[in-house]
């Protein structure tokens, strides 16, 4: 996927909601005070609280007891240059000076998340929202997420194991009605691209069966992201039947169900079988690209079937 340079997640991007929630710039008036701005990106991107602190000096933390939607125009300031260090103790600075922290300005912090990569801090700011007494809504829970499907973190394997942050991406999908908040599609649709990445075709597979009891839509990137961690994790059988549900439910395989497929029933030998998905695709018009032919002209192989694959 082609992701955006201040929302990674091409998921993120698409939430109307978002609008609705964070306000713009203008709504907050003015423009973003750029002199705050700049003190706060000169410390760098982890700097100390103190440092933070003496950065905003406290006539700006004045003003914000009064006016504190005008701190979320520096916080979004910072998300965008993927700040979130920064982010962080300036949330904390707020706090220590009285300042009202808010949904909104956690929400823009988990922006500077999203663009850093930084899924452990993510994390631990959802933890401080709770000590803080701020209700998390479905669009922070999803930038959380968000998160850990882009990139890094200080957090070790060791710590949490080779899957560990995909499995947080899943306890917070479970966490989120003891916190009051809905799982929507979009939620769904991170925690299965966090399967996807983590290989956890089990746990794909319930979340895919959970759907309709959540009245939550199955499309087609919920559908391709459990075949692909079941074809990648050698269970074959289970992606075709995936395939064959997905064309049952009406929805119309791309490109990428049918390369699941072709490769799965190439894998268990099904050299017909590849060849009519290959067909099918073409009927289609969903375009073949070298992947999918290399899958099936594997399967003719694989059973001696020469002609077939020369044909190819």
């Amino acid at each position: 996927f082609q992701r955006a340079p201040f929302l990674p997640d091409p998921v993120i991007a698409t939430r109307s909601r978002e609008r609705r929630t964070s306000p713009r710039l203008q709504d907050v008036g003015g423009t973003v005070p750029g002199l705050e701005v700049s003190r706060l990106l000169s410390l760098g991107v982890a700097p100390g609280r103190q440092q933070v602190s003496d950065a905003l000096g406290d006539d700006v933390l004045s003003r914000w007891r009064t006016e504190p939607k005008r701190a979320n125009e520096v916080l979004l300031a910072l998300a965008k240059k993927g700040r979130a260090k920064v982010s962080r103790e300036l949330l904390e600075c707020m706090r220590a000076g009285f300042v009202e922290v808010d949904l909104i300005h956690f929400s823009s912090a988990f922006s500077g998340c999203m663009v850093s990569r930084d899924w452990s801090l993510s994390f631990a700011m959802l933890r401080r929202m709770a000590e803080m007494t701020v209700d998390a809504d479905d669009i922070v829970c999803t930038k959380a997420m968000a998160a850990c499907d882009t990139g890094s973190g200080s957090f070790s394997s060791i710590t949490f194991g080779a899957q560990g942050r995909w499995k947080l991406v899943l306890e917070l999908l479970r966490a989120m009605p003891r916190m009051r908040v809905h799982a929507d599609k979009i939620s769904y649709t991170a925690a299965m691209r966090a399967c996807e990445r983590g290989g956890l075709w089990q746990k794909a597979l319930r979340i895919l069966s959970e759907l309709p009891e959540q009245r939550v839509a199955v499309d087609n990137i919920l559908y391709n992201s459990a075949m692909n961690v079941c074809e990648k994790s050698g269970q074959f059988q289970l992606t075709v039947a995936l395939f064959e549900d997905m064309e049952n439910s009406r929805l119309l395989p791309d490109a990428f169900s049918f390369t699941s497929a072709i490769s799965a029933v190439s894998e268990l030998g099904d050299w017909q079988w590849a060849l009519a998905l290959l067909s099918k695709m073409w009927e289609s018009g969903v375009a073949v690209d070298e992947v999918v032919f290399n899958a099936a002209i594997s399967a003719c192989h694989h059973f001696g079937e020469w002609e077939h694959a020369v044909a190819l």
